[in-house]
């Protein structure tokens, strides 16, 4: 795996891959769903689900169900943001669902940076401090795109 820490603990398995119909999958494992209002990709707010185990110390949120392509009135992927957490419609690299949970992201000048694309292109620090450390998070993902070059994201998808 490109580009992780060594104190990240990485393990491999089958899943689905994040987009439409993966809380399905928990459902079927004993995951029961939760109603939530979030915020899509363009910031409108929306009714969403997550998935919630039955002890309510494990919880799965789908990124296409919140934030998915799927129900937008516009398709600017530079614009859309992963914010509203927390098929995507965004492209930028989960910047928006870091400050959507609470991490400050800031220009060179020390200014606070939008939660997009636009934002990540002049991003200079993230800071992690406000973040609750008695939480554990698990990422899925399904693809390999680089955020610029060749096989960049936002022409890709």
């Amino acid at each position: 795996m490109r580009g992780y820490s060594s104190d990240w603990e990485v393990r491999e398995f089958s899943t689905a891959d994040d987009g439409d119909g993966t809380l399905e999958i928990s459902y079927d494992h004993g995951f029961a769903p939760v109603n939530v209002e979030v915020l899509n990709a363009h910031y409108v707010s929306k009714i969403s689900q997550y998935a919630l185990s039955a002890s309510g110390e494990v919880a799965f949120i789908e990124k296409a169900s919140i934030y998915g392509i799927t129900g937008l009135h516009s398709l600017d992927p530079s614009a859309a943001s992963s914010f509203g957490l927390g098929g995507s419609a965004s492209t930028d690299g989960g910047l928006g669902f870091l400050m959507g949970i609470g991490v400050k992201a800031i220009d060179i000048a020390g200014n606070e940076i939008t939660p997009n694309l636009y934002g990540l292109k002049v991003l200079a620090n993230l800071d992690t401090k406000s973040l609750p450390r008695d939480i554990s998070w698990v990422f899925l993902a399904d693809v390999e795109n680089h955020l610029v070059g060749k096989n960049e994201v936002p022409y890709i998808f």
